[in-house]
């Protein structure tokens, strides 16, 4: 994981990240794959309209990599039990990362679980100007996704964050919340972001989960060519 965390940081150091969250259908997940995010998310949360089932997420992960071993897979959490998470990371072997929006306290119990096999994403739900600009709570975590909050929804609600909550976070973060093909450069630029995180924002048809494949497509390449330095 040490490696792959620093090819990351690598990426990053040159262009914003790209994670396309979210993935249901089969047929879509592999039209995903081919437009070469950095992540692909799959999401297990009981209360999440996009949740997947194990040997469905499995299958299609091992379709992925076999075709793309490049692309880092998430499994995305929130409201779940600790055997569960650990239930899902033990049945698909080639997950890379495990998120959760759970705090503080299970991110570091799931550190210290998994230590040995995958990092910890924690991803935190913002209200308001963020008062500490490290995170410390989430140290020593290398990346933290910032989501937009919307009470009693655990994300993919569409609704932006507000970028003055989060443009002087020194630590590393992956920005959520709204983003579309049509506002990802912008925010990217306002807030520095060293990736971008997407689920609603690229969906076709108003059916959870269903992916416009153009749409994914114009959003890692429009985050793919924003040039930073850090």
């Amino acid at each position: 994981m040490l490696s792959k965390t620093r090819s990351l940081i690598r990426v990053a150091a040159s262009r914003p990240l790209v994670k396309i969250c979210g993935n249901l259908f089969f047929e879509d997940s592999l039209k995903v794959a081919a437009c070469r995010p950095d992540f692909m998310g799959w999401i297990f949360s009981p209360r999440s309209k996009r949740r997947i089932t194990i040997e469905a997420a499995r299958q299609q992960i091992e379709s992925i990599q076999r075709q793309w071993p490049e692309i880092y897979h998430v499994a995305v959490f929130a409201n779940n039990s600790i055997p569960h998470i650990l239930k899902v990371v033990e049945e698909i072997p080639h997950l890379d990362f495990v998120q959760t929006s759970d705090g503080p306290g299970v991110v570091a119990e799931l550190r210290e679980m998994l230590r040995d096999y995958m990092d910890v994403m924690p991803a935190f739900r913002v209200k308001e100007k963020i008062a500490d600009p490290g995170l410390s709570a989430f140290m020593p975590a290398d990346w933290v996704i910032l989501d937009s909050y919307v009470p009693g929804v655990p994300g993919g609600t569409g609704v932006t964050l507000d970028p003055s909550w989060i443009s002087h976070v020194e630590k590393r973060y992956i920005l959520a919340g709204g983003l579309t093909p049509a506002n990802v450069i912008e925010r990217l630029r306002i807030t520095k972001a060293w990736g971008a995180d997407v689920s609603s924002g690229v969906e076709a048809g108003g059916t959870p989960g269903r992916k416009d494949i153009g749409r994914v497509r114009d959003f890692v390449r429009l985050v793919k060519s924003v040039q930073v330095s850090r």
